[in-house]
């Protein structure tokens, strides 16, 4: 497998995008495609944000045109309410991968080679006899313990932690983490509900301190952005994982710039956090109208909840536990 980063390979690289409201960073189009093996047989690329996709189309055509052998495969994983039209407009794309794409990757790269039928698989949407076919839900990932860690050695990490690169406030060397996956919330205008349902996982604070200090002693880490969706509910996981932290005595700081809720962040949590490293909290206060917050869906897990009460009175998954 060869991973082909553009921006961790050329950080500081600036130029014109073939969507003209857009300036891509890192390497060209044609200095990606330059870097695909010629015997490639499966071509993936991935789009985070839906204002990438004119350059990311680009990418995937241009792709196609540079492998000579015409790869099996040439996915994106997507928000799935997108995935009917990049079926449509790109021809280029074989194949989305919804959801978490860990075991749904391993079945595709085993159908590219021969392996299994791709209506098979679940998790994907295909196209067949020219038109956008979805296969079955693959069921969410429950043991996240058990998932591997960030293959960071394919990448060019060195690039991203010399150049200051980070979510957030910039503290030095900093890696993205994440120590849950999923929101127990429906809110109206997230797309998490489509792409992760409403179940949410917590790894243990064990787990999650291990991670941390394994990349101190191996990257030289100053700094962990939490990049979870929602990362703080669960009060007692709170003041575990600051214990852990402190038990360990590992000295650095976080941060959580991609947001989290405030229902669990009393005094004694927030004494915890700062006494252990954590530096910046990301809220976002949609909106000061009860009316507003009631239409949006922004409902309330309660302060004493565990990691496995039921969701909401009225939410999508009432029945369902949240871990």
């Amino acid at each position: 497998m060869t991973v082909i980063d553009a921006l961790g390979e050329a950080p500081l690289a600036r130029h014109p995008s073939p969507y003209p409201l857009l300036v891509a960073h890192g390497l060209t189009i044609p200095e990606i495609v330059a870097r695909i093996p010629p015997d490639t047989e499966g071509l993936g690329v991935s789009v985070m944000f839906s204002q990438q996709w004119p350059h990311v189309a680009a990418i995937s055509a241009s792709g196609a045109r540079g492998v000579p052998d015409d790869p099996d495969l040439r996915g994106r994983r997507a928000r799935d309410r997108h995935v009917e039209y990049l079926l449509d407009h790109c021809p280029e794309v074989t194949l989305c991968v919804l959801g978490e794409g860990e075991e749904t990757a391993a079945d595709v790269a085993a159908w590219i080679v021969g392996r299994g039928a791709l209506k098979a698989i679940p998790g994907i949407a295909y196209r067949r006899d020219g038109r956008p076919e979805r296969t079955t839900p693959r069921p969410r990932l429950s043991e996240i313990d058990r998932i591997p860690r960030p293959a960071w050695h394919l990448f060019p990490l060195e690039q991203y932690l010399a150049n200051g690169y980070a979510h957030g406030v910039n503290r030095g060397r900093s890696i993205p983490m994440l120590a849950t996956r999923g929101c127990p919330y429906q809110c109206t205008f997230c797309s998490s509900p489509d792409m992760w349902t409403t179940r949410y996982y917590m790894r243990s604070p064990a787990s999650v301190v291990d991670e941390i200090g394994d990349y101190v002693t191996r990257y030289g880490i100053s700094n962990v952005d939490f990049e979870d969706l929602t990362a703080f509910i669960e009060r007692d996981w709170i003041l575990d994982f600051c214990a852990e932290l402190e038990r360990r005595g590992l000295r650095i700081t976080f941060q959580l710039p991609s947001g989290t809720r405030s229902e669990a962040l009393d005094d004694d949590v927030l004494t915890a956090l700062y006494r252990n490293g954590c530096r910046n909290l990301t809220y976002a206060p949609e909106s000061g109208s009860p009316e507003i917050l009631h239409a949006i869906k922004k409902k309330r897990i309660p302060t004493a909840c565990s990691p496995r009460c039921a969701l909401p009175s009225g939410s999508a998954s009432t029945s369902k536990p949240i871990s």
